[in-house]
């Protein structure tokens, strides 16, 4: 079991970041619209922020949070979960604000609670 888990840790990481990503993203939707019309909503955001948790999952790669020597050191860690964290907020910024139009939606207050 063991090797197991050594073996499929990065690919369950990532899987969980999804999840989290996912749940977030349900949090994010109950907290500002509230459960009336959650699944409108759920529609209208899902495709979106997709592409957002794709690009945080993508950032979190680059700043090697998946690796496992990495993740021994702490402090490093930490610097560089919230340097990726920041930084894919800018960007997630900037592609809402690019293809706003694509989207039909702009949602700040949504991704800030998000991103939290």
């Amino acid at each position: 079991m063991n090797k197991f888990l050594i073996k499929f840790r990065a690919p369950l990481i990532v899987i969980t970041d999804i999840l989290f990503g996912l749940l977030a993203l349900f949090a994010t939707l109950l907290i500002k619209y509230g459960s009336g019309n959650f699944n409108d909503q759920l529609m209208i955001h899902i495709g979106p922020f997709s592409i957002i948790i794709l690009l945080f999952l993508i950032n979190f790669y680059i700043f090697n949070l998946y690796s496992s020597r990495f993740n021994r050191i702490i402090t490093e860690f930490v610097d560089s979960y919230i340097k990726s964290i920041a930084i894919a907020f800018i960007a997630s910024i900037s592609i809402f604000y690019i293809f706003g139009q694509f989207f039909n939606l702009t949602p700040k207050t949504n991704l800030l609670i998000f991103t939290a």
